[in-house]
């Protein structure tokens, strides 16, 4: 695992071997960005733009605690995993229709329209992860259940009004995270 980022505040406290803060160490250049984003089995990312690298080279990619969800590259071999998005008022998770009804690229909008912005929990993100490696080696095993709710998610999907405007190309390999989909069984309906 390659830590990378152009502006770190801090060193990544891992003792792993296999674990390297190539954004603290010094050997970091521009050339080695685009080789390791060109080369890697997998990249995660929050959506932060240096991604597209790995779009390019057509690496998967795992775009974890991002938004706004009409953003989202689904012409590429993406896996999503949003934000979560409750109501200021009752602390209710917005269904998929909702968070498309609210999808906006400044968090003050959010917020003007009642809805807070909640960054997943480190477990959320770990399970997320291991989905990712489980897919990209073959070990992944989609059920029937988790089927039919990518047929809902795409259904709801493409009746949003901006749809047309942002997705011309589905890759097959886009998909919302079904570890996020099956934690939350209604947020679909």
């Amino acid at each position: 695992v390659f830590r990378m980022g152009k502006l770190v505040s801090k060193p990544f406290n891992c003792k792993n071997p296999k674990v390297i803060d190539y954004a603290w160490g010094n050997k970091k250049s521009d050339l080695l960005d685009i080789w390791l984003s060109a080369h890697c089995a997998f990249c995660i990312t929050t959506g932060s733009g240096p991604d597209a690298v790995s779009e390019i080279y057509r690496k998967p990619t795992l775009i974890i605690n991002n938004l706004p969800l009409g953003g989202w590259s689904t012409f590429a071999h993406t896996i999503l995993c949003p934000k979560n998005l409750v109501w200021k008022k009752n602390k209710k998770l917005l269904s998929l229709k909702e968070y498309l009804e609210n999808d906006y690229y400044h968090s003050e909008k959010y917020s003007q329209n009642g809805v807070e912005i909640v960054n997943l929990e480190s477990s959320e993100i770990k399970e997320v992860v291991l989905e990712m490696e489980k897919r990209t080696t073959g070990r992944w095993e989609e059920k029937l259940e988790d089927k039919k709710m990518y047929e809902k998610v795409w259904k709801l999907y493409k009746k949003w009004n901006s749809f047309s405007k942002y997705h011309n190309f589905i890759h097959p390999e886009a998909k919302i995270s079904t570890v996020f989909l099956r934690s939350k069984p209604n947020w679909v309906d």
